[in-house]
């Protein structure tokens, strides 16, 4: 599994093209133990804006999924910190 910094141009080329694509998202309070991520099937253009609004963007890329993890605040990708929100975008391409 790789772990890479993006930035949101990089993030919105995932999505460019095909506005029928659905993609899966969750979110979670960082700040909060007990929130719980539940998944819900969203648009391209609901996931662009949630990835305009990101400040720290990190892809994910395995054998078996692929993923954004976008973070509400700045994050340093080794060391994240429960500050702020995360949301969790699920795709294929």
């Amino acid at each position: 599994m790789q772990y890479v910094e993006m930035s949101i141009e990089e993030a919105l080329k995932i999505f460019k093209g095909d506005v029928s694509k659905t993609v899966l998202v969750a979110v979670k309070d960082l700040e909060k133990d007990d929130d719980i991520q539940s998944f819900e099937k969203v648009g391209v253009s609901r996931c662009k804006r949630i990835i305009k609004s990101s400040s720290t963007i990190i892809g994910i890329d395995d054998d078996l999924i692929r993923q954004l993890l976008l973070y509400s605040s700045k994050q340093n990708i080794q060391s994240i910190k429960p500050i702020g929100t995360m949301t969790r975008i699920v795709y294929k391409e």
